[in-house]
């Protein structure tokens, strides 16, 4: 009996996996049934490359000064953790701060992937 419980956590993950990703399709499906994809298009066409790049240059000045900044708070609490780690951890906790009602969900998330390896 113990053998079908390595199974079973694999087919779990499995189904979890493909409800995530029909749950992430149908939303999407939602989302471009209500806009105007051509418009869209045309849209980003007209976008200038120039502000597009200075958007994202500025973007990852912030989110990179943002890690350093998390960076500085742990190694004064004696708190080692990889950059990679620290720059992963804040692009999740920046999706959940955009799509959680409140700022909290991507602090907690912050929280709880420093804490794992303290």
């Amino acid at each position: 009996m113990p053998s079908s419980q390595p199974e079973a956590s694999s087919t779990r993950r499995y189904v979890l996996l493909a409800l995530k990703i029909s749950v992430s399709l149908a939303l999407l499906a939602v989302l471009f049934s209500r806009i105007d994809v051509g418009r869209l298009w045309a849209g980003a066409r007209n976008a200038s490359l120039l502000w597009l790049s200075a958007a994202l240059a500025l973007y990852l000045v912030n989110v990179l000064a943002s890690i350093w900044r998390w960076h500085l708070l742990l190694r004064a609490q004696h708190v080692a953790i990889r950059r990679r780690s620290l720059l992963e951890t804040f692009l999740i906790a920046c999706f959940f701060n955009n799509f959680l009602p409140s700022n909290i969900g991507g602090d907690v998330i912050r929280i709880r992937d420093t804490a794992r390896p303290a």
